[in-house]
């Protein structure tokens, strides 16, 4: 796994020296101090806004800080990945921007493109016009793909061809994600038979349509090997920031809730909306 290291072999952070690696992900972030002096003893960094959100990041089971002979702070960090999008007329705006936003925040890594069918002006349930590029034209061979829901996920769960569209994406992308109803879209490829996943809450009864898979209704997300579900709207915020936890780093999907000022639901197997829908 390609890593991304904050320090020099023998030499210690220097307090108020900025730090920097190519395409690391946060820039501006100084050392401000060596609070402690056992091993593995982490130092504090701050970022440009003054917040020290890497000391508590730094524990976490995603960071690795050994100080045996230098300090060395080690961070996974992927090559550039484009989210490939794929929008349909009546998509959930939130569904789709929610996510975008949290994506949109870490540029070195991910990089938004949207793509629909034929191409064009497509709008969401919410009239957000928004132009994509026609599927055909896709040209990218690493990418994640994104599948939001709405009101005309109804419609596009019968149209073979966007179903074959979606099928032929999946097959070579190195991550799916889905948000709210896109799951249903997915199940319709087959893809998702055999795995666990969940969906909107309150269209959970859709889900038995697709009994082939493992729907799991009390999860704000469920990650079943490459492939990431969240329920409605609102989680695809939260499950695109433990995507990136888990790809990236806990401290960055971390400090990426505090810039966008969004309480996090951090915990994957609780959904507050579950109950609320029997």
């Amino acid at each position: 796994m390609p890593e991304t290291r904050i320090g020099l072999p023998g030499k210690k952070p220097v307090p108020g020296k900025k730090t920097s690696a190519r395409g690391f992900a946060y820039r501006g972030i100084v050392c401000v101090g060596m609070p402690g002096k056992g091993i593995c003893s982490p130092p504090v960094f701050r970022n440009d806004e003054g917040a020290d959100f890497l000391q508590n990041g730094i524990n976490e089971e995603h960071h690795n800080i050994c100080l045996r002979s230098f300090p060395v702070l080690v961070y996974r960090r992927y090559s550039m990945r484009d989210v490939v999008t794929i929008l349909y007329n009546n998509f959930e705006t939130l569904d789709v921007f929610g996510p975008i936003e949290v994506f949109g925040r870490v540029p070195e890594q991910f990089n938004p493109v949207f793509y629909s069918l034929a191409g064009g002006i497509v709008t969401s349930t919410q009239n957000v016009p928004v132009m994509t590029t026609p599927l055909a034209e896709l040209k990218s061979s690493r990418y994640i793909l994104f599948i939001p829901g709405g009101i005309g996920a109804r419609d596009e769960e019968n149209n073979d061809a966007f179903v074959a569209a979606i099928r032929s994406l999946a097959g070579n992308a190195e991550f799916i994600l889905t948000v709210c109803t896109g799951s249903i879209l997915l199940s319709r490829t087959g893809l998702l038979d055999g795995k666990r996943a969940t969906s909107n809450k309150k269209a959970f009864a859709w889900t038995r349509t697709a009994p082939g898979v493992t729907w799991i209704k009390n999860a704000r997300w469920v990650k079943d090997g490459t492939i990431y579900t969240s329920s409605g709207v609102s989680a695809g915020i939260d499950m695109a920031l433990g995507f990136i936890a888990d790809t990236c780093g806990y401290a960055l999907a971390k400090q990426v809730s505090r810039e966008i000022e969004y309480t996090w639901n951090e915990d994957p197997c609780r959904d507050p909306f579950a109950e609320l829908y029997p």
